[in-house]
């Protein structure tokens, strides 16, 4: 039967390509992005993969591949935050290109310090509203 197997060519069992390391890398980096996403479209701690603050994911981190580490802290609150961040700022800016109308919103609100920041965001129906700015207005007082 194996002999049959062999010379019959529809039937050759053969195996899948691993991949190289550099697609590995690749598949890191993909990975490690879409992490960054999920940390800050879902206001997720920065150090949500770290140590055993979730023991769950990691373990589910390590189901999917046992060689993946995911990124730390340090490294979302930097190189991903600003790769992350202009991605998103390059969508909004190309949708609010193409809108007829916009609504703007401002509030006020305190930062971590106490500092008073005024917000101002772009509401557009259907998609939701965009935050553009907060200003730390210190002290100011406004009249309307």
């Amino acid at each position: 039967m194996t002999q049959h197997l062999h010379r019959c060519n529809p039937y050759a069992v053969t195996q899948a390509h691993l991949g190289t390391h550099q697609h590995q890398d690749e598949r890191k980096k993909l990975l490690d992005t879409q992490l960054a996403y999920a940390v800050f479209a879902g206001g997720l701690k920065f150090n949500s993969f770290e140590g055993n603050r979730n023991p769950w994911l990691r373990k589910a981190f390590e189901l999917n591949n046992p060689g993946y580490t995911p990124p730390t802290r340090h490294q979302l609150a930097g190189e991903f935050l600003e790769k992350v961040y202009a991605k998103v700022k390059g969508k909004v800016l190309n949708i609010l290109k193409h809108q007829d109308f916009l609504n703007f919103s401002t509030d006020e609100s305190e930062d971590n310090n106490g500092h008073r920041l005024a917000n101002l965001s772009v509401v557009i129906p259907g998609l939701g509203s965009f935050h553009l700015i907060s200003q730390d207005i210190k002290s100011t007082r406004f009249t309307a």
